[in-house]
């Protein structure tokens, strides 16, 4: 968990510390996550602690410091559950209060096509189809971008001139790294397509036939911080590139 803000500091109102809420209550990946001490009565708190530390992991996670203002806010980029703790101080001096909660953050579970199909490209452009990474309930937030995203392909056909067979399915999940076709851009991926044709390989096509299917298949690849790989798997759809007319194309997708 990495600290984003550290901000509210607490009024000279302050009081007890009872409880702290935790906004929103369902974290996703990726999402600022707001920690605040609720206080309620005396005497006034001289200072709050937050610490955390991952626990769903095969290690054993050390407390990390988190802040020192009654509202805090944190944000993951991973999944997992981690224990929160916030000790509270007072003056006059007495018992700190000490309230640790354990708290979630859901993983993504599929994606959303949100741009880049069915639009008439020029044959000589580049399409970027765009797929919101979303968890169970909304998307993910915008910080998942510290993970990498990666594409496979099982089912690859020609389906215009010279109609060849399939091709052989992706044997690895690709790229590596994030590279300038394919990478993770907040919580999107952005996955840039040409047509892959030259003109005479074109001129060959007539308008409004299908050129080009695959199968693609989407999953985030992740670190967590004991330091395992682990995946999280996106869902598949199938993409197919069509000839518009003499000078553009498209790309439309469905899922299966």
């Amino acid at each position: 968990m990495v600290l984003l803000l550290v901000c509210l500091l607490a009024a000279p109102a302050a009081a007890l510390v009872t409880d702290f809420t935790v906004s929103p209550s369902d974290p996703v990946m990726g999402e600022s996550v707001a920690y605040t001490a609720v206080n309620n009565g005396s005497p006034y708190p001289l200072s709050y602690n937050w610490e955390y530390k991952y626990t769903s992991g095969s290690c054993q996670g050390n407390w990390v410091n988190g802040g020192t203002s009654q509202t805090v806010y944190f944000i993951e980029h991973r999944p997992g559950t981690w224990s929160v703790r916030l000790t509270a101080t007072y003056y006059p001096p007495t018992q700190p209060t000490v309230i640790t909660k354990s708290v979630t953050i859901a993983p993504a579970t599929h994606f959303t096509i949100v741009e880049g199909t069915d639009t008439s490209t020029a044959f000589s452009s580049s399409i970027v189809l765009k797929f919101r990474v979303d968890a169970a309930g909304r998307p993910c937030g915008s910080y998942i971008s510290g993970n990498l995203a990666q594409e496979q392909a099982t089912e690859w056909w020609n389906l215009s001139p010279p109609y060849q067979d399939e091709y052989p399915p992706d044997t690895d999940w690709s790229p590596e790294g994030p590279i300038d076709a394919f990478h993770l851009a907040g919580n999107q991926i952005w996955d840039t397509h040409s047509n892959g044709l030259n003109s005479s390989g074109w001129a060959t096509i007539p308008s409004s036939d299908n050129f080009l299917t695959v199968k693609q298949w989407l999953r985030i690849r992740y670190v967590d911080p004991c330091n395992e790989t682990k995946y999280i798997n996106l869902g598949s759809h199938v993409v197919t590139w069509t000839k518009v007319d003499a000078d553009n194309w498209k790309i439309t997708a469905f899922t299966p």
